[in-house]
């Protein structure tokens, strides 16, 4: 897992078609595929909102969903059936940028 900070074009570039998950500023998280940055906002495809809050200080946040990870049941679509939260198959969401507190890249099969 890895944290992609500051949030800008140059930051996502090599990140772009993977999965992220996106730490809000109230500590939810939202997974989904980095589709780009459209101004202000982060655009993400087939994103889901995850179960419970993570701390938004990114190093209490990274053990957090690292510990998450072992403890996850194998799922295809991460425990949510037909895409969770957000539907499935849907097209891009945009996330605004004031409300993104953390942004880690992680790996296909930790989904």
């Amino acid at each position: 897992m890895e944290l992609i900070n500051p949030i800008c074009d140059e930051k996502l570039r090599p990140h772009m078609g993977k999965h992220v998950c996106v730490v809000l500023v109230d500590g939810t998280t939202i997974y989904g595929t980095l589709d780009g940055l459209n101004g202000q906002q982060l655009m993400l495809k087939s994103c889901f909102a995850g179960g419970e809050a993570v701390s938004t200080n990114s190093t209490k946040a990274k053990a957090q969903l690292t510990k998450k990870q072992k403890t996850a049941q194998t799922s295809a679509l991460g425990g949510y059936p037909y895409g969770g939260g957000f539907g499935y198959g849907g097209g891009a969401w945009g996330l605004d940028l004031a409300l993104i507190a953390l942004l880690f890249a992680i790996p296909f099969l930790w989904i």
